[in-house]
């Protein structure tokens, strides 16, 4: 085990910028496909490019196997950070739903705010009535 570790920290150091470029590109690229932020056919071309960045990434990687464990390694810290931000919201929205911290609800004040004007250099008779 240790001697794979030491492999993997090896062809860590032997990474060149166009390596790491393609590593960012796949993660940036992964992340789009599954936001909301595209449409349908959009997600499509975006997980296409997402492919070939982790396909350039592992072609370039000294061994083939330390690529495809970098990018299963990228897609588990996505998933991670995916779950914890949905266990947060799920717990928030608990925690709206048992009545909360009170600068955390949702309701609407009871009266309209109405931002008061200016006054200098008016007269009375220029101020509309409200």
């Amino acid at each position: 085990m240790e001697g794979s570790v030491d492999e993997l920290h090896q062809s860590l150091k032997a990474m060149g910028v166009l390596q790491y470029l393609c590593g960012v590109a796949f993660l940036i690229f992964y992340c789009l496909a599954f936001g909301n932020f595209l449409g349908t056919g959009s997600r499509v071309k975006v997980t296409a490019v997402a492919a070939l960045a982790a396909g350039a990434f592992i072609a370039m990687s000294a061994l083939w196997v330390h690529g495809v464990m970098l990018i299963a390694l990228a897609v588990l810290g996505v998933a991670a950070y995916l779950l914890l931000a949905w266990m947060l919201a799920v717990l928030c929205q608990a925690a709206l739903q048992r009545g909360g911290h009170p600068a955390m609800s949702h309701t609407q004040p009871s009266a309209p705010v109405v931002a008061k004007q200016s006054t200098a250099g008016a007269t009375p008779e220029a101020l509309p009535a409200v």
